[in-house]
């Protein structure tokens, strides 16, 4: 007995029903009878035109990864290790391209919802000529497209419909991270090789590396070439920091910069929000129901300042930010997020810099890991230039 979809082989997380036996480790996805034989079907892309414009070149780093894309993953799997902000989705654009060329399917998997939009949207722009459809809470009505973009819950729609090629985005980030089945459903989604992206590696792709199960590939230069920003680091009394907290807002309001600040719970987004309304601010958590309206004002300066929890410590840009995190020796930061919410500032070429800050009331090895691997990061890109001039 095994479950087609997310490949469960465990004989107690079976049941018969009525119309016969199905697997429980997936049924909250939907329920499907596990004798029945599913018709797979080879999604074959329509033709477009499938050039694409980009208002800016690459880097000879970013074009160099690029091209090793494209040449190496239809023979094995590859990990993408970029560091924040190094230009991922740029470094794919040309495997699109080709995909779409050749009639190769391709499907893209995002973390989260407002990045599959957020991505969504860029591709249109850059790919002008093709459909591109996202999939995710809200948007499911469309299954087809020249390019799909889904978030990895909405990967049970194609347990009929095999891509050739799967990217997918931060795959060592919620919700992908430790979930066996969700994983299993996205793998499943594809019939020949996977192309993982991340800024932040965990054990098991390491130890697939390792193992050479999976391709490395690897840049840490940002387009901009200046260096990662290292957070400060502030240690002191849980309210003693409510005044280094208000101090980082005030300096930092009476520049062009926004202000973005990470807490680690719903309950202490609202209170900060509360306590600092003096300032133009908002809040945003996985509670909040207009979340794309929230996002559009900050970009738009219609606010200065936005508490949010870890729903944005990925994916999404914004120009010119200055970081804070708030309570940053919480159990909720681990390394990998740290590294994530640091890596929001300075990602723009007009904007390359900024300031990030992490205040914390007790001493935490993951903010210890955060800044090492940051400060590591930024002496390997040293030492590559260096070696390249």
């Amino acid at each position: 007995m095994k479950c087609h979809r997310c490949n469960n082989e465990d004989e107690s997380l079976f049941a018969m029903s009525s119309k016969g036996m199905y697997c429980r480790a997936c049924v909250g996805f939907k329920r499907i009878i596990v004798q029945e034989d599913i018709i797979v079907e080879k999604q074959v892309p329509p033709v477009c035109d499938s050039d694409y414009l980009l208002e800016y070149s690459l880097t000879k780093y970013q074009k160099e990864i690029s091209k090793q894309i494209c040449d190496n993953i239809f023979d094995t799997d590859i990990l993408l290790h970029g560091v924040t902000g190094s230009g991922k989705t740029e470094m794919i654009l040309e495997l699109i391209e080709k995909c779409l060329k050749e009639k190769i399917s391709i499907l893209i998997v995002i973390s989260r919802r407002q990045v599959v939009l957020e991505i969504s949207e860029r591709l249109s722009h850059i790919f002008k000529n093709c459909k591109v459809t996202p999939i995710c809470q809200g948007y499911t009505s469309d299954l087809d497209g020249d390019i799909i973009v889904a978030t990895s819950h909405q990967c049970y729609r194609f347990i009929d419909k095999i891509f050739e090629i799967v990217i997918v985005d931060e795959v060592d980030a919620f919700p992908l991270k430790g979930d066996l089945v969700l994983n299993n459903i996205v793998q499943n989604c594809c019939s020949k090789h996977l192309l993982y992206l991340t800024a932040t590696p965990d054990e098991y792709f390491l130890n697939k590396i390792k193992n050479n199960e999976i391709m490395l590939l690897k840049i840490v230069i940002r387009p901009h070439y200046h260096n990662l920003v290292v957070p400060q680091v502030v240690l002191n009394l849980k309210f003693v920091l409510y005044y280094f907290l208000y101090c980082f807002i005030k300096q930092r309001i009476k520049t062009d910069h926004l202000i973005l600040i990470f807490v680690p719970t719903i309950k202490m987004c609202k209170k900060l929000n509360y306590l600092f309304k003096y300032f133009k601010c908002d809040y945003l958590t996985s509670k909040t129901k207009n979340k794309e309206e929230i996002i559009d004002k900050f970009k738009n300066k219609q606010i200065n300042v936005l508490f949010a929890t870890t729903i944005l410590e990925r994916g999404v840009t914004f120009t010119k930010v200055d970081v804070c995190v708030f309570m940053a020796n919480h159990m909720v930061f681990d390394e990998s997020s740290l590294i994530q919410i640091a890596g929001r500032v300075g990602r723009k070429i007009k904007a390359p810099t900024g300031d990030c800050l992490f205040l914390c009331d007790g001493v935490s090895d993951q903010v210890n890991k955060c800044v090492k691997s940051i400060i590591g990061a930024n002496d390997e890109k040293m030492s590559l230039v260096s070696k390249n001039n």
